[in-house]
């Protein structure tokens, strides 16, 4: 081997070397970049998941929210009902004791009527017996 093959070589070597630790330290530089980027990964995955959790039970409460004004509504539209109905036979109740205090008012009016209508003829009879007696 000449000395000019030997240099080459060790050049060749010597570069290679110098690529080999320059790769490797590139190598490091690398895997320490990647497990950082994993990290923030795992990172923000975790803060996602935990949006996500927070999104579900939102929308969980906004159902029940909304099932309850739903049957809220549909109550009140029963009760509403009902009242009505009750207003109405109340009405109607009503209306059937006002025509008895009418009724009655009728009756004791008659009745009044009879009794003063009976009273004047004996009172008119005493008095043309009371005319008479004075009379004689």
């Amino acid at each position: 081997m000449t000395k000019r093959t030997e240099r080459c070589r060790r050049l060749i070597f010597g570069c290679a070397a110098i690529a080999g630790l320059w790769g490797c330290g590139a190598e490091e530089a690398l895997e320490a970049q990647r497990r950082e980027l994993a990290a923030e990964q795992q990172v923000r995955m975790a803060a996602l998941e935990q949006l996500e959790a927070r999104l579900v039970a939102v929308g969980a409460r906004q159902r029940a929210w909304s099932e309850l004004q739903e049957r809220h509504t549909r109550i009140s539209a029963i009760a509403c009902e009902n009242v009505a109905e009750h207003v109405a036979a109340m009405e109607k109740h009503d209306e059937k004791q006002r025509a008895k205090r009418r009724r009655s008012a009728r009756r004791l009016a008659d009745a009044q009527a009879r009794v003063e209508s009976a009273a004047r003829p004996a009172a008119l009879q005493r008095v043309a017996v009371d005319t008479a007696a004075v009379g004689n």
